[in-house]
């Protein structure tokens, strides 16, 4: 579809089809119409904070003929939305802490069984984290190259207190690192990054050992802690692909 990148393509299709979805932060509308002309969606809410931009997006709706599939709203967020209007969002496109952000502010409508796609274009391990710690689930993570740049995208799920288990200890590091669904479900891109990580990281441990001072020390020691989380990671990889690993039974 003409003004939708690859990466949003991908993004609209981890939607579970026949859901109403709220696309966070709408921009130009594209996600939305791609959602709607598509049959993904059954009902679409665009919004975005800047009218601008989404004034732009209702004539795009407009001469999609998709008037009635699409629904466009000023919005900071979940604001707009009212509890029950929709049972799935698309929140992409932004850093992982205001993602967080406004899931932290959409928590009157996202209740037990709602389903989040969420691409962060930083801070995917503090994106994980929160997750974890506020009883959601990524049911299903990619990672696809776009432009010569990677980007993770994530299918989550609310389930609550009632729903919610606890990760096998010792391993909600690399999990919240890398992704857990990423780990026990390698994709050739991602195991290319894996390895890419490692070799970066033990050249830095080269590079910084025998340095002098206490900033490079201390640098240095948080390189190798960081190379040692993933030297884990692809131990567990490999565990997988040689059937020794725990895989996602969800």
């Amino acid at each position: 579809m003409a003004g939708l990148s690859e990466r949003m393509i991908a993004v609209a299709g981890m939607v579970t089809p026949g859901k109403k979805v709220a696309d966070i932060g709408c921009d130009h509308a594209y996600t939305a119409i791609y959602l709607a002309s598509e049959g993904i969606a059954s009902k679409v809410y665009a919004m975005d904070v800047a009218a601008g931009p989404l004034e732009i997006g209702r004539r795009n709706v407009r001469a999609a003929g998709l008037e009635e599939k699409i629904e466009l709203r000023l919005s900071d967020g979940f604001r707009a939305l009212l509890p029950g209007e929709t049972d799935a969002a698309v929140i992409a496109g932004m850093g992982g802490s205001l993602i967080i952000s406004i899931l932290e502010g959409g928590r009157e409508v996202i209740t037990p069984g709602y389903e989040l796609i969420l691409s962060p274009q930083s801070d995917q391990p503090m994106v994980r984290a929160y997750l974890r710690n506020n009883k959601y689930i990524i049911k299903q993570e990619i990672m696809i190259e776009d432009q010569k740049k990677l980007y993770n995208i994530m299918r989550v799920v609310y389930v609550g207190e009632d729903g919610f288990k606890e990760e096998e200890p010792g391993l909600t590091d690399i999990y919240d690192e890398y992704g857990k669904y990423m780990l026990e479900h390698p994709s050739e891109i991602f195991t290319d990054f894996l390895d890419t990580d490692i070799e970066k990281k033990k050249a830095l441990v080269e590079r910084l050992d025998g340095c002098e001072g206490e900033k490079a020390a201390g640098r240095l020691e948080i390189i190798r802690q960081e190379l040692n989380l993933a030297l884990k990671a692809r131990e567990y990889v490999l565990g997988v692909a040689y059937g020794k690993g725990q895989r996602n039974s969800d």
